[in-house]
């Protein structure tokens, strides 16, 4: 018997029940009894005399239970998940387009700016900072620039006290909570950053270099597929920006779909050619593939502009990258430690011309 049924037959037993009170009151028992011969029959035989129950528009409506855990005909279909790595914006189509013009690595070269002309500006806006808030030290966006200048030069206890004051006078200061999140990776607190960064969007649910970030750092910590959603989340808000290309070809290398890593590298060296990460991708995919020549190429640049990039550890400590990642630029670098010593001791040796003493 279904819910309806169950329902109609209490319904009925209350209603024989009061007939039958009545009429031990009023003494018309026998007349009493005669009228409600059918339902008592009905009732004997189940409830259930051929009606149809769906068509009582007065009764209400419930599931039957025998079939309740069986989804409806009607219910819509659980979604599921999209590709990861696929991105649907208009814009990141443009971007792609224009940056495949120039897809071959021979065109690419590592172009950033002098450290000692990096440092130069990142001094200056530190004074012209400094001056405002001398003047008036309740200025949020300044504490902000005054720290990302600090964080630029990679001097993260001076940063962090200035972003602290940012957010106490601007407490939905979202990029405050970007950069805070950076300088916490910086001191190798990955979990306290992807809180910042967290907090960010929770403030502003559009900024794409809080997605590439946290996705970025997920990766380090092994969770990829969180981690391709939070890229490719930055990459549709802002499909030019080059760290969100960075980023994800990074996690593809993590995911081991090396040739969507050298194309995302491809791509946000384009962007960037100052971003140091997808030169060094590229030339640690060229390493896997056994291209130790072109891997060594790549690197070489990246050794010439800062010598974190001359050993395995500073590299990593750099880039807060994954033990495979870091190691394999370790392969490259004893590479060209090894190719370079043996230049050396071609050069450094005696010249022999054959010739025997008389």
């Amino acid at each position: 018997m279904n819910n309806q049924q169950q329902q109609f037959r209490n319904a009925a037993l209350m209603v024989i029940g009061f007939f039958v009170i009545s009429a031990f009151i009023t003494g018309e028992f026998i007349l009493l009894l005669i009228a409600f011969v059918p339902p008592i029959i009905f009732l004997l035989m189940g409830g259930d005399a051929g009606i149809d129950w769906n068509k009582i528009d007065w009764l209400p409506k419930f599931p039957d239970a025998q079939n309740s855990d069986k989804e409806s005909p009607n219910k819509p279909t659980q979604h599921q998940p999209e590709n990861p790595f696929a991105v649907s914006n208009p814009r990141y189509d443009a971007a792609v387009s224009r940056v495949k013009a120039r897809l071959e690595e021979e065109d690419l070269r590592f172009n950033p700016i002098s450290r000692t002309e990096r440092d130069s500006e990142l001094d200056t806006i530190i004074a012209q900072t400094t001056a405002v808030l001398d003047k008036n030290p309740k200025i949020a966006e300044a504490y902000l620039q005054r720290a990302s200048a600090y964080a630029g030069k990679r001097q993260w206890n001076d940063a962090l006290p200035d972003l602290n004051l940012a957010l106490y006078h601007e407490p939905r200061l979202a990029q405050a909570h970007v950069l805070r999140g950076n300088v916490l990776m910086g001191r190798d607190d990955l979990a306290g950053a992807i809180q910042e960064w967290d907090k960010a969007l929770k403030i502003d649910p559009r900024l794409a270099v809080a997605f590439a970030n946290r996705g970025y750092v997920k990766a380090t910590l092994g969770k990829i597929d969180d981690a391709l959603k939070d890229v490719n989340q930055s990459i549709e808000l802002d499909p030019d920006f080059f760290a969100g290309y960075g980023s994800r070809g990074y996690i593809q290398f993590m995911a081991k779909e090396y040739d969507k890593a050298r194309e995302d590298f491809v791509y946000a060296a384009n962007l960037d050619p100052s971003y140091p990460l997808p030169f060094a991708g590229l030339a640690i995919i060229h390493q896997i593939r056994d291209e130790a020549e072109d891997a060594q190429r790549f690197w070489r640049w990246l050794m010439d502009y800062d010598e974190v990039y001359h050993t395995r550890d500073s590299f990593q400590k750099r880039h807060m990258c994954s033990d495979e990642f870091a190691d394999i630029a370790g392969q490259i670098i004893a590479g060209i430690n090894s190719s370079s010593s043996a230049t050396d001791s071609v050069e450094d040796a005696p010249i022999i011309d054959g010739s025997e003493d008389d």
